[in-house]
């Protein structure tokens, strides 16, 4: 039953480009992500660095060499 993770324990990153999880109680995942908030920085793609926004940085980069 460790395994089982509640869906209410977890919530998106507030950082509106970021794809990352949170945990209860948290609003961003990253320090990075807190900042680009409160400065209200665009972004076409967040980059906090984490395995869920990496992965979304390499598969643009992965459709923009397709394209080219």
């Amino acid at each position: 039953m460790d395994n089982i993770i509640d869906a209410k324990s977890k919530s998106k990153c507030a950082h509106e480009e970021c794809n990352c999880e949170v945990g209860f109680g948290q609003q961003y995942c990253s320090d990075y992500c807190s900042e680009a908030d409160e400065i209200g920085e665009v972004e076409l793609q967040c980059d906090c660095g984490h395995a869920p926004c990496a992965l979304n940085a390499a598969e643009a980069k992965d459709d923009e060499a397709r394209a080219s």
